[in-house]
């Protein structure tokens, strides 16, 4: 399979796991503190699209050689550094990884309000995400 097949199913994959997102949120946010299962089927979710964004990044720093990253912020700052992605993204990925962090590794107490306010409102920057990698694959055929 070649590389961009490669990007193209896991951005397909990382959109499936936000539509899911998007059903599994509930309209309010007492709905959503009240019901568990509820709060951990869209926790797990987030960190799988997270994950599946992450995987791109890697895959396309790796691919195209654009650095030797530390972590995973190196690894997003090397696509901004490198024109895959713009600075405004960059960031708001970053955010993503530390919000992914939060969720695997339990930092405190995951807060219901501020996951909720994520899972209902940000789960559009994955879109942008998906068409600045497009976009970006696209000019790196020509």
């Amino acid at each position: 399979m070649e590389f961009k097949d490669r990007v193209l199913l896991k951005l397909r994959d990382m959109e499936k796991y936000v539509e899911e997102l998007e059903e599994f949120v509930p309209s309010d946010i007492p709905k959503y503190k009240k019901n568990l299962m509820v709060k951990r089927s869209c926790e797990k979710t987030a960190e799988l699209v997270i994950e599946a964004a992450l995987d791109v990044v890697a895959m396309i720093v790796s691919k195209k050689k654009l650095g030797i990253p530390q972590n995973e912020d190196d690894l997003i700052q090397l696509l901004i550094d490198n024109n895959v992605v713009s600075s405004a993204l960059g960031k708001k990925l970053k955010q993503m990884k530390g919000f992914r962090n939060l969720l695997v590794h339990k930092y405190g107490t995951v807060d219901d309000d501020k996951s909720y306010q994520y899972f209902a409102g940000e789960l559009g920057d994955f879109g942008q995400f998906s068409r600045e990698i497009k976009c970006y694959l696209q000019k790196a055929e020509q």
